[in-house]
């Protein structure tokens, strides 16, 4: 295995700024930045059975790629960049500048992708001695193992896959936002995108309801590109005001369904999933079944049957993952209560609600030392969150 060292370095090191008209025509590595990020003080919880727990939510950081500080999250600006002879090594679909530079928009900017060390590039940070002229320091490295191209692009293409697109909350949230570059730069929906090989069936139906028909499968494990655009997520470290609202527009215009009202009581199940499964559900749906709630599994559903169920929710009551995402498209007022492992609370989902003007309270739950993370649910605590969020 051949290693090589490794530095990270940001658009704005990299590129020379440019105005938007000038990015089609312009020479060497440069870059057009849309907005400059924001800064969002978020409410806590509406819905909760321990203060205290409200007061820690904004600090549930240690497992979060978000920059997120207490009760205030700061994102990055957007950009599309335009780079030149780079390498993009597929699974963590990091950027290589050079054989030493990785570009650190890779994935969302600087902080994640350190926080993160861009998964399957496996870099590692190393202490080596050094001896010059008789004296010995010491160097602190990154290296990671060298992957030969196998892949090549001539023509210029726009990266559009990520790290993690193959499961489907990454894929809404961070992949199908990165499209906002249509938008500012009609030329380039002529220009093929590189997407994941063997892609899913939800990959497949967003793509094509988004009108992505030209596109490159990413099959090496080492695609040289001469010229890509590069967009980058559209709210870098976290979620934005404007990045949710582009994705609520855009999906529900997608497949022809309109914002609904808040009517229905929908209960998410897991017993189809691989892992987070809630062990006592049927003593879940005894609570729920006789107040209305209807359980579903959106493996069952369409893409546009789950975007009418979500923007016509009331109260979603939903073991933490992927499936969650949906209530992204939920009219604004209505409520979520997020079933969270009690050993690792995301925040996400209360990061999401407030940004849409809804409602949201977890319910810390206990789960399994096996690595499944299935969840038991505290009865008498939902019972409690109900009484609120009803």
């Amino acid at each position: 295995m051949k290693l090589e060292t490794l530095e990270i370095v940001s658009l704005r090191e990299w590129c020379r700024p440019v105005a938007a008209s000038e990015l089609k025509t312009a020479d060497g590595n440069c870059a057009f930045w849309a907005d400059e990020g924001e800064e969002i003080r978020l409410p806590p919880p509406d819905f909760t059975l321990d203060p205290a727990d409200s007061e820690a939510i904004g600090r549930d950081c240690r497992n979060v790629a978000m920059n997120l500080v207490d009760f205030t999250q700061r994102t990055d600006g957007r950009a599309i960049a335009k780079l030149r002879d780079v390498v993009v090594r597929n699974g963590s679909c990091t950027v290589m500048l050079n054989r030493h530079l990785a570009l650190a928009e890779s994935y969302h900017n600087r902080f994640v992708f350190e926080f993160i060390k861009a998964g399957p590039i496996s870099y590692a940070d190393a202490r080596v001695g050094l001896t010059v002229n008789g004296e010995t320091c010491m160097v602190d490295l990154k290296l990671y193992p060298v992957a030969e191209i196998d892949q090549r692009l001539d023509g210029p293409a726009v990266m559009l896959t990520a790290r993690w697109a193959e499961t489907y909350l990454h894929w809404i949230i961070e992949v199908l936002p990165r499209l906002w570059y249509r938008d500012e730069f009609p030329w380039m929906r002529k220009l093929p995108v590189v997407v994941p090989d063997a892609l899913s069936r939800f990959q497949r139906d967003t793509l094509q309801a988004f009108g992505i028909e030209d596109r490159v499968a990413f099959t090496g494990q080492a695609l040289s590109a001469e010229t890509l655009y590069f967009p980058t997520f559209f709210a870098p470290a976290g979620l934005g005001r404007e990045h949710v609202a582009w994705l609520r527009r855009k999906m529900f215009a997608a497949y022809g369904v309109a914002e609904g009202r808040p009517e229905r009581l929908i209960y998410v199940s897991r017993r189809k999933a691989r892992a987070r499964n809630v062990l006592n559900e049927d003593e879940v749906m005894a609570e729920l079944a006789p107040r209305g709630f209807e359980a579903v599994c959106l493996e069952d559903l369409s893409m546009r049957e789950q975007l009418a169920l979500f923007a016509n929710a009331r109260l979603v009551i939903a073991p933490n993952g992927s499936g969650t995402i949906n209530f992204l498209f939920a009219p604004p007022g209505a409520g979520l209560i997020d079933l969270v492992v009690g050993s690792d609370p995301h925040p996400m989902f209360w990061v999401m609600a407030k940004l849409i003007d809804c409602r949201y309270g977890r319910l810390r739950c206990k789960d399994t030392p096996d690595g499944r993370s299935d969840l038991t649910v505290d009865m008498a605590g939902l019972k409690a969150l109900l009484a609120q969020a009803l």
